[in-house]
Order: structure tokens, then sequence, then C-alpha cells
């Protein structure tokens, strides 16, 4: 009887936590006919698991482009909420008769299927694509490989909760193609979805997010483009780059919850990382944000001049990063956000991807993201104090040994002289990346 009553008690647990609750009947479809560019079909899913809900999401970071926004149900923001339990998965050309093994491609933060993976030129997906600008979705699709692109409801939404939609997305592409496993691209900010899926899913962090489904065992390569594998601390780094942030309403947050602004002491509460402050009801509104966070300062990259605060001798400086007040700012600090985000970027590396996956690893080393032209002189704009590609140092763009503590193969790892945008759009890339794959 006891041994029944375990069982009953095991099953219960495993039903409630992991039970597949994807309805595999799109909630809305759109082909060429409806208009839709460049992909062959387009179709809405949506996981019912209740632990999806709605996430907060400011203005700005809600999707702009009309192509990609117009693949979702109508109801997907509301208020200031959007819905966490919906993702789209595009169809690229000739998807149903290419054989090669599939490929999903995962877009990464302020971005969408469109501009990464279509035209990278533009923003507003025109409806012809010059070849040379072509992006990955054509060329994989050139090549013979059946192509598809996840859409997520907010770019700046839970890793884990994206880790699950990366999950769903494959498991309609094997049913689609009857393949058995899939090649898994990510750029950016959607390697550690990525990760958190080829790691293990559930049992990344399981006491926080033990509602996902285990990994499948269904991704064969595992293609890193840019990611954060030690982490990312810019905008606790920078004091000068939150205030740009603000200044130009850039759809990111900032690491002080209060500031001087405008020579006023200004509450931040709707564009700070944290979760939770005092009198702070309104929730985080880049709830993926403090799961990319960790402390690269104190793993070997020292603060430059970039960072330095020389009016109050660096102590705005070190609060932005370790927390604390000042005349100018008050920070809870990076290790704050960290706990907050669950200590992901360290569960990820402890936990290391399934033997299974074998991983391919390409970085950037260019820090130019653009340049402003004054006529006189241009001004490069970019990451600089440390090698990088302009957004991701290359110390954590080019770790792999976390990943590969269980034993999962290295397939091969290409550092290129290209900013963090190049090294997921230029053919070269591409170029070398097919040769890797079958």
């Amino acid at each position: 009887m006891k041994s029944i009553f375990l069982f009953l008690c095991l099953f219960l647990a495993v039903s409630v936590w992991s039970t597949d609750k994807l309805d595999y009947t799109p909630c809305k479809v759109l082909t060429e006919k409806d208009g839709l560019l460049h992909w062959e079909l387009a179709e809405a899913y949506r996981d019912h698991h209740s632990s999806f809900g709605r996430e907060k999401i400011l203005d700005v970071s809600k999707i702009k482009n009309p192509q990609v926004l117009n693949a979702f149900p109508e109801d997907l923001y509301r208020d200031d909420t959007a819905d966490a339990s919906v993702m789209v998965l595009f169809h690229g050309k000739n998807w149903s008769f290419n054989s090669k093994t599939p490929v999903l491609l995962v877009h990464g933060a302020g971005d969408d299927p469109n501009r990464g993976w279509v035209h990278p030129y533009s923003l507003t997906t025109p409806e012809s694509v010059p070849e040379a600008a072509e992006g990955f979705m054509q060329r994989f699709s050139k090549a013979g490989f059946p192509v598809f692109a996840i859409a997520f409801s907010h770019h700046h939404g839970c890793n884990y909760k994206q880790a699950e939609q990366i999950h769903n997305a494959i498991q309609i592409i094997k049913r689609k193609t009857n393949a058995s496993k899939v090649h898994l691209l990510a750029h950016s900010k959607g390697n550690c979805a990525a990760s958190i899926y080829v790691c293990g899913g559930k049992d990344v962090n399981p006491e926080l997010f033990g509602f996902l489904s285990p990994f499948k065992k269904d991704v064969d390569k595992y293609i890193q483009i840019g990611p954060g594998n030690k982490g990312i601390d810019i905008i606790f780094r920078y004091y000068l780059g939150n205030v740009y942030s603000l200044s130009n309403k850039l759809s990111s947050p900032v690491c002080f919850q209060k500031a001087v602004y405008y020579g006023m002491w200004t509450d931040f509460y709707e564009k700070d990382i944290y979760k939770a402050n005092p009198g702070k009801e309104i929730g985080n509104y880049f709830p993926g944000q403090c799961q990319l966070v960790n402390n690269l300062v104190d793993d070997g990259l020292d603060f430059s001049s970039y960072s330095y605060t020389p009016i109050d001798f660096n102590m705005t400086m070190k609060a932005c990063y370790y927390g604390g007040t000042t005349m100018y700012v008050q920070a809870y600090g990076i290790e704050h956000s960290m706990k907050e985000g669950g200590y992901t970027i360290k569960k990820i590396n402890e936990r290391g991807m399934d033997p299974s996956v074998s991983l391919i690893n390409i970085y950037g080393t260019n820090p130019v993201i653009q340049e402003i032209d004054l006529g006189f002189i241009k001004i490069p704009i970019g990451v600089s104090d440390h090698p990088s590609d302009g957004l991701v140092y290359s110390h954590s763009a080019s770790y792999i040994k976390g990943h590969l503590v269980r034993g999962a193969k290295l397939t091969a790892q290409k550092a290129f002289n290209l900013n963090h945008f190049g090294i997921a759009m230029k053919a070269e890339v591409f170029i070398w990346l097919e040769s890797l794959l079958d």
C-alpha cells in the first residue's frame, strides 16, 4: 500500500509540473495568400500550462514589425502585458520539400524573425530582398534545409518560458517533417533559452522552473551566435550607458531604481532590471534580463575609464555595480539581480548540455556596432574596453567549458571580425557554418 501511495504522489507531481499542455492545433494561421512575405507559412501556437501567464511589457518593447505582429492572435497585448503562452512558428520556403535536417532559428532581444533572419538590414520587411542582403532563412532554404523560426511574444521575456516554447516548436517541427532531431541556431539572448533546453529544461533550475519539459534528445547541433555564456553586465558597468538608454527611450533596462535625472531625483521602476523594490507594485518589464546577468568584474574583466564616475571618486560606478546609494543613484546592484534571475548563467554552466548534442560556437571580434558621422569625425559606438563584438564580451561569448561539462562534443568554434549583428547575417559566416552541417 505504501509503494502504491508513493507512486500516486509521484504521478500527480509529474502531471502537475511536467504535463505537455501544448495545443498542437494552431490558434492562428497565415499564408502568402494572407499577405505573408518571404515565409511560406506562419502558425501561432498556445501552451495552456498555467505557469506561462502574461508578462509586463513596455510599449517600446512590443513587436513593431507589422508582418510579425499580424502573425500573433489579436489579444497578444492587453494593457501593459504580453501573452507568454503564445509563440509563432514561421516556415521557410520549401520547408516541406527540403530533405536535410530541419533548422530552427531563435532570435534575440530587440529582434524578430524578419529582421533577424529574412532581411537583416531592414526593420520593416520590404516586399523584395536583394540576394546580397538575404538572411540565414533564405540561405538555409536554398541549401536544402527545412528552415523554421520562432517568434516570442516578449523579446525581453523569461528565458525559461521561452525555452519551453523552443521545446514546443521542436515537437511541432518533428511532427511536420518526420525528423527525429533538428539543428538549433540561436543569436544573442536567444542562446539563454536555447541553452536551458539543451541543458535539460526543467533540470536546469528545478526549484523555480520544475514545470518545464525535460530535454527530449532532439537537437543534433546547437549553433551559438554571439552568446553570453558567462553572462553580461554592461548595464551595471556603465552609468552613462544607463543615462543614454533613458534619454533615447530605448527598449533596455537600467541598473538603478532611482537616479538624479535632469536635476531631479526620479523613480525608474518601469525601466529598472529588478523584480522587487520597496513600494514597487508594477512588476518587472524585462523579466528575462536578470537571467542573463553575471558578475564579470570579479571574473577578471575589471572596470575601465569608460566606467569611471570621477565627479564622486567612482562612488556611483561602484553603486551601480555592487549596489548602494550616492548623490546620483540608488541601485541594488548586480548580485541582487543575479539572485532574482535564479543564478541562471551559473546553473547552465554547472549543468552543461546533454552529451547527445554537439556544439558550434560563433563569436565576433569587431567592437563597432555603428558609427556616428559628424562630418569631420566618425564616432564609433560599441563596447570596447575589453575585446567584444560591440555588445557581448569575447570572454563570455567564447566560453564553452560549461556547456561541455557533461561530455557534449565541440564540433567547431570560430571568431569572425564582425560585430554582434554581422555574425548573424554575413555570407562568410553562413558558408563556414553550412560546411559543418549535413
